[in-house]
């Protein structure tokens, strides 16, 4: 038998000449008992039990795909088909056979089989996602799509992949629909990853696997037709009435309601950045340089004023936006409220449940007590960096941070914490890959020292799942004056989401002349170390935050240089 893996596609049965006896034998009987002709349900053809010769083709309509030939030409073994040469492309595997492409059975004589069992369309529903193709094809389908030879690309674990040890790489179409510029960070990132193969924190295919997305606790799945990247009104309506076949929102268990949170909030993670690159919402400051500013020394932030000549500009958090150099590097993100509804709550309470039994300060190294509302209930500043240096000691063994360790409870606070911040760690890290995967990369191949030469980070990635910045802080009710982050790596992201009631809050960029408008929720990148910033005192409400960022000593220390990809689009 020969075998259709051209498609990728499972053997057809055989059918011998006692298989058809006993079909035909039955069928009559059923029809003998119910005195009707014998049915057609099943069949291609006109009636069942007659068979048709005819030296002309017929009709594609009359051979569906995946018919079979019982009575073959002479030389042909009966239910075979050879599958005709084809070159095998990444068309093959993103995209379902066309019905030209199927290959049809011989029309010598037809005979009268039930076919709907062996269609093609049943056989090729391997998975719900997509259509898997042999693996030489999936990689030979990788290597051309996207440049990369397989020695470099990182392949997932595969305990956690449901497609197996060959990754669909660039992914395929189908419920996930993942963008081009999706695809080419993924690529982009792979290549500068080191050693293979080990499971990337955002790089995950079993993530694929996934059936739908949710992006709040309280909703499902059904009313947010922004997840997918379809613009076609009929291809919403199929995606909506697939998802209507899945299991309801609250049937479902707490580990799949936060995973397929967690899914959507990547899916819009990407989107946002891909609207945040428009021309409309780009804005290139030609005043500013990124390498320039890398050689300066950071030195007297209250002398730094932006052009004389130029007025302040504000972004109201209209929607998502972006600030470029004149070099062409990408320094600002704004992503207004980008974590939302229960999502957010949940957020909020989690970093007051860990304030609870953290060691919240107002009087840390580094640090100005007028900073903070000490009118609030709560105020201050506790830190949760899974691994760092101490502050002046960037020669010394880092280690994990002393507000996490401090006691027993604060320890199992910080953990509790870790597991509840998966939601916002997946939108932050799907959000740094999309906007710079040179970093994403690099920042990776920090976190695999770290994995690899720390016990206790293997311990915390069992929790801490998504994310691969080492230093988290969190800070209640605390305006900042302006300054520079000056121990993160020069050009690296730092990454802050903002929680709380308050009004009137404004992070600002001198250099820029930048005021970007803040609110609960609004999640805002931009360069610590190289960028002067600051958000002067609010209006009224509380304001509370979670920091995420590198230190350069850790890079250091792995021998890695941070390094950052172009803006893109400009």
């Amino acid at each position: 038998m020969e075998h259709t893996f051209a498609l990728g596609l499972p053997p057809r049965p055989f059918a011998s000449e006692d298989a058809l006896q006993n079909l035909q034998r039955r069928e009559g009987s059923k029809a003998r008992r119910r005195n009707k002709t014998p049915s057609t349900r099943f069949s291609p053809y006109d009636r069942e039990g007659v068979a048709q010769e005819t030296n002309e083709p017929p009709a594609p309509a009359q051979i569906p795909a995946g018919g079979l030939a019982d009575n073959p030409a002479p030389g042909c073994a009966r239910g075979n088909v050879t599958a005709p040469a084809s070159d095998h492309s990444a068309s093959a595997v993103h995209e379902t056979p066309s019905a030209a492409s199927i290959p049809r059975p011989s029309p010598t004589v037809l005979a009268p089989l039930r076919v709907a069992p062996t269609n093609f369309a049943n056989a090729g529903r391997v998975t719900p996602s997509c259509l898997i193709a042999p693996p030489a094809l999936r990689l030979e389908a990788y290597s051309s799509a996207s440049g990369i030879s397989a020695e470099d690309v990182v392949w997932p674990n595969e305990a956690l992949s449901a497609l197996g040890p060959f990754p669909m790489w660039p992914p395929v179409p189908g419920r996930f629909q993942w963008s081009q510029w999706e695809r080419e960070a993924f690529a982009e990132a792979a290549a500068y990853l080191g050693n293979k193969p080990r499971d990337r924190r955002g790089l995950v295919a079993a993530e694929m696997a996934v059936k739908d997305y949710h992006l709040d606790l309280q909703y499902s799945v059904e009313q947010f037709s922004d997840l997918t990247d379809l613009d076609e009104l009929e291809d919403q309506i199929n995606t909506a009435r697939r998802l209507s076949n899945q299991r309801p929102w609250n049937r479902k268990s707490p580990q799949k309601r936060l995973m397929d949170i967690v899914c959507g909030y990547e899916k819009i993670a990407g989107k946002n950045v891909l609207k945040a690159q428009e021309p409309q919402n780009t804005v290139v400051f030609d005043s500013f340089s990124l390498q320039d500013a890398v050689q300066q020394k950071h030195t007297h932030p209250e002398k730094i004023e932006g052009p004389e000549d130029q007025d302040w500009i504000v972004w109201e958090g209209d929607g998502p936006r972006r600030g470029c150099s004149q070099d062409g590097y990408d320094v600002v993100y704004d992503f207004p409220c980008a974590i939302r509804g229960e999502t957010l709550a949940q957020l909020e309470d989690a970093m007051l449940d860990w304030a609870a039994v953290a060691p919240v300060d107002i009087r840390g190294k580094n640090d100005r007590v007028s900073c903070y509302k000490e009118q609030f209930e709560i105020a201050g500043r506790t830190r949760l960096a899974l691994l760092w240096h101490a502050i002046g000691h960037p020669k010394s063994k880092p280690v994990v941070c002393a507000d996490v360790r401090k006691n027993g409870e604060a320890f199992e606070g910080a953990m509790k914490l870790l597991e509840r911040l998966e939601v916002v760690s997946a939108y932050c890290m799907r959000t740094l890959l999309c906007i710079d995967p040179l970093q994403f990369g690099l920042l990776g191949q920090v976190y695999d020292y770290r994995i690899s030469n720390y016990a206790s980070q293997k311990a915390f990635a069992v929790l801490d799942k998504k994310m691969m910045w080492e230093g988290r802080e969190i800070m209640f009710n605390r305006w900042s004056p302006r300054h520079w982050d000056s121990q993160d790596p020069p050009m690296s992201w730092a990454c802050i989401t903002y929680v709380g009631d308050f009004t009137g809050a404004y992070f600002e960029f001198p250099q820029l002349k930048l005021r970007v408008k803040l609110h609960p929720g609004d999640v805002v990148f931009f360069r610590g170390h190289d960028l002067l910033h600051g958000v002067p005192e609010w209006m009224t409400g509380q304001r509370h935050f979670l920091v995420h960022f590198t230190h350069q000593a850790l890079w250091a220390e792995a021998g890695v240089t941070c390094a950052s990809s172009r803006a893109r689009g400009l």
